[in-house]
């Protein structure tokens, strides 16, 4: 799992332990949690490959040898987002066969209950962090008992939560559709009691149905504060009222620089941001 905050105080710093090196100038922090020594491995070889060991970047990579369920949220108050990608069935992986052999008995029935369950606890973690306003959860996973039916609980219960504790309805969780994938065609289902909105919201792939990837599932929850109402399906907007995308990749865009399969991109046949809005990134995390 990884979240991203701005760099923390030197106390806090002190309290971890099995962390990689920060970098003093970074603006932003990815904390890369992985509980297996032996992918942790594999986390901080990639790390080292992939990211830049320049000391004027504005993003460090920090992996965390240990188990996210443990983490404590106090010790990450300056965290914005978490995403979430965590073990499941793997049922989408369409070059894997062997994934489907036990899926119609018992057994298999039973497995992906228990994943479902380590989801949904996984997910309700990460709602519980105080200054998060993103979280993605994705799963490689056709099955709705990963996917929608985890997403419908944790809504659920955090609704039912939220109301007990008196949380102000700006502060509370709520589905919105991920703008940078405003043009995929595959939802969600309308399954485990969400409804036909909340379903457009959720992005799935299916590599056996003429998807060229494998099977996907992706959800976004933002705080409902942040839920635009002028956009497509509410786009997302950062605190200073940008959007984070604004459709100019569209397919078919004649503006797009996405040329398509086979097709060439270049810098000049970049699109203009939206009219009335500076282009610049979107705040991933507290500066």
């Amino acid at each position: 799992q990884a979240m991203n905050g701005s760099e923390d105080s030197d106390a806090k710093k002190d309290k971890r332990k099995k962390r990689g090196k920060s970098n003093p100038k970074a603006k932003s922090t990815i904390y890369a949690f992985e509980r297996s020594s032996a992918r942790f491995e594999i986390l901080q070889q990639r790390m080292e490959l992939l990211v830049p060991k320049s000391s004027a970047s504005e993003v460090a990579v920090r992996p965390v040898h240990g188990d996210f369920l443990k983490s404590d949220p106090a010790e990450f108050e300056n965290v914005r987002a978490i995403l979430l990608d965590p073990s499941c069935s793997g049922s989408g992986i369409v070059n894997s066969p062997d994934r489907f052999a036990d899926e119609g008995d018992d057994k298999g029935t039973r497995r992906v209950q228990s994943l479902a369950n380590f989801q949904l606890t996984i997910l309700k973690h990460a709602m519980s962090f105080p200054n998060v306003e993103r979280i993605v959860y994705s799963t490689c996973s056709v099955h709705d008992e990963e996917n929608e039916a985890v997403v419908s609980t944790a809504l659920e219960e955090h609704a039912a939560q939220a109301e007990e504790e008196g949380v102000e309805d700006g502060d509370r969780w709520t589905l919105a559709s991920p703008v940078c994938l405003e043009h995929w065609e595959r939802r969600g289902r309308a399954v485990a009691g969400l409804t036909e909105e909340q379903a457009r919201c959720l992005v799935r792939c299916d590599g056996l149905d003429g998807d060229e990837t494998n099977g996907f599932f992706v959800s976004l929850f933002v705080r409902e504060r942040l839920v635009g109402t002028g956009g497509p399906r509410g786009i997302i907007v950062g605190s200073d009222g940008v959007a984070v995308y604004g459709g100019e990749f569209a397919p078919g865009d004649p503006d797009s620089n996405d040329a398509g399969p086979g097709g060439d991109a270049t810098e000049d046949a970049a699109a203009p941001p939206p009219p009335g809005a500076e282009r610049k990134d979107p705040p991933a995390a507290e500066k």
